[in-house]
């Protein structure tokens, strides 16, 4: 920058001194006859003219090109030198001898006759062309071009790739849903006839009870289509469904056997807590789950290698569990009649969300994305109760038949994280893991009132929370 500050004082000095020296020009011509001049580089030459106007700029531009050869010669030196303002302006204000000489050499004029009409600095004025031509010299001008790694820096991750408009996720997901609580058994099989009697110490040999049923890895998936309104504005719509889990567990009392093995002993099934004897008992669980959602993104933060998108919209999440229980009375078998009693339990949740998903740039095609979300749920929640005519049912009766509906509070907190592989710009592929927290969930597991069976069983409408977890994998297309 200094010697840019020392050319373009050099050629204000320059046209200063035309001003001062009116005949400097046809002297400075005439040296340029007699001395040989250093030969002009092609950098430094002028622009080309019109024929019109070269033949009357000649003598100028002679002139000129004597001074700009002087002033190269003060930058002969190394082109790191930078001469003070002082020694610049002397270099040129300072006429050499031979000058001198051709000045005391010069005819007077005639009597008589007007001296020559002093040059101007517009007579000297040269093109646009020129003057970028004399100043911006590489060679000889300090290069002030800023380097990439000066002017840019580490491209951050867009929202979405330049020229894709909408993108569209798919995942596919492995669940496990927490057990019930313990509960306790509905049928116990013990050893010996239905008549053999029950001692305090007697033990079961097999159980079914009510809080065995579990969702164990069960197939699902969820979705995402969204659109961006803007760099920064995405809106999208996303669906969450898991394949229904269900149990079922199945016990049949059988009368004693010989066989060549010897003696089997007969085994009989009973109702707990009342030890009633029944041919057979079955009890079958079944669950379901799915969601949808509706949100807005906005691009809140972006760094060199990371960023930060904002999550606010609604959602809608369903839960609904059945346990049935079915068994034989009439154990004599003289007129065997199947009980079925069932309870039925729903979960509708309602409400808004906010999350954020970050994005952290690993490696050039690689890179971890975090996406967290929690849910502030209203839960319209509703139990269902059916079985045989009152008095001829075991686990209900007038006081838990029918049908029962409340509202609570159930919120949801959900993560998910993984590592994403950039296939191509349209196309990526996240292998991670999620995990979901669902509180104050009506389960029908919890509905059966044990202490009270063959009674006048009531209705807890007791809640329970799960914990929805898995592996996922997913792909993403934008267009």
């Amino acid at each position: 920058m200094r010697g840019f500050i020392a050319k373009a004082i050099l050629l204000g000095l320059a046209t200063a001194s035309f001003a001062d020296n009116p005949s400097q020009t046809e002297t400075t011509n005439k040296s340029a006859q007699t001395q040989p001049t250093e030969p002009i580089p092609a950098a430094h030459k002028m622009g080309d003219r019109s024929a019109a106007s070269k033949d009357a700029s000649a003598p100028k531009a002679k002139g000129l090109v004597a001074r700009w050869t002087s002033m190269k010669k003060v930058f002969s030196a190394d082109e790191n030198e930078t001469l003070s303002v002082e020694a610049t302006s002397s270099a040129i204000k300072t006429p050499s001898e031979s000058t001198l000489a051709n000045i005391s050499q010069a005819e007077p004029l005639p009597p008589g006759e007007a001296p020559p009409t002093p040059t101007t600095v517009s007579d000297i004025a040269m093109s646009p062309e020129e003057t970028s031509q004399i100043i911006q010299q590489p060679s000889e001008m300090c290069d002030m071009t800023m380097s990439p790694t000066e002017t840019t820096t580490t491209p951050a991750i867009p929202v979405a790739p330049e020229g894709y408009g909408w993108y569209g996720r798919l995942d596919f997901v492995h669940w496990t849903a927490t057990d019930p609580k313990p509960v306790g058994s509905a049928f116990n099989s013990y050893t010996g006839a239905p008549t053999a009697p029950l001692t305090p110490t007697s033990e079961p040999t097999e159980r079914i009870r009510i809080d065995d049923p579990n969702t164990d890895h069960e197939m699902g998936f969820r979705h995402w289509i969204g659109a961006h309104s803007s760099d920064k504005i995405a809106f999208e719509w996303g669906s969450l469904w898991v394949n229904p889990s269900s149990y079922v567990e199945q016990l049949n009392s059988r009368p004693a056997s010989t066989g060549a093995f010897g003696v089997t002993p007969a085994e009989t099934v009973r109702i707990a807590f009342t030890n009633e004897p029944v041919d057979f008992a079955n009890m079958s669980w079944r669950n379901r789950f799915w969601g949808t959602e509706v949100n807005g993104r906005y691009h809140a933060i972006e760094g060199p290698i990371w960023y930060l998108d904002t999550i606010a919209g609604l959602r809608y999440f369903q839960y609904d569990e059945r346990l049935v229980f079915e068994y034989d009375r009439d154990f004599a078998g003289t007129s065997p009649t199947i009980r079925r009693e069932r309870f039925n339990t729903g979960n509708h949740l309602v409400g808004a969300q906010l999350g954020g998903d970050v994005k952290l740039r690993l490696f050039e095609y690689v890179t971890w994305e975090t996406m967290g979300r929690a849910c502030l749920m209203a839960n319209m929640q509703n139990l269902e109760v059916t079985g045989p005519e009152p008095g001829q049912g075991r686990f209900t009766n007038t006081s838990n038949l029918g049908s029962r509906s409340t509202t609570d509070f159930s919120p949801i907190l959900e993560l998910t994280s993984g590592l994403v592989l950039e296939l191509t710009p349209a196309i990526t592929f996240q292998a991670g893991y999620t995990i979901m927290w669902i509180g104050n969930l009506l389960r029908a597991t919890e509905q059966v009132d044990l202490g009270r069976i063959g009674g006048s069983p009531v209705v807890p409408m007791a809640t329970d929370d799960i914990w929805i977890r898995g592996f996922t994998g997913s792909i993403t297309y934008r267009w």
